[in-house]
């Protein structure tokens, strides 16, 4: 799934970094494994992010679970660690999340 930011997006990682994205050199993706044995099932979302904090990877269990019906719980979130990607932190607070 294409989850790239539109342009103007605060750029990721560095508090001194106060970039706004201004361009676009690769699209940025979210993949998902889903695996089962036959009675369980369990997804695993990657993403073209810098990090995955507890709001969004909450958010991403939340719609995973009403688009599947894979237990939030049964979901693993994870980031890339990508430094060219978007920042979905509030600078001000650096903690919460945008939504």
């Amino acid at each position: 799934m294409d989850i790239t930011p539109p342009l103007g997006t605060p750029v990721a990682c560095w508090n001194a970094r106060s970039a706004l994205a201004s361009g676009i050199h690769e699209r940025l993706i979210a993949q998902a494994l889903v695996i089962s044995d036959g009675t369980n099932t369990a997804a695993i979302v990657a993403s073209d992010l810098v990090f995955v904090g507890r709001l969004l990877a909450e958010n991403i269990r939340t719609e995973v679970t009403r688009l599947t019906g894979i237990p939030g719980d049964a979901v693993s979130v994870h980031a890339s660690h990508n430094h060219s990607g978007p920042s979905l932190t509030d600078r001000k607070s650096n903690t919460s999340e945008l939504q």
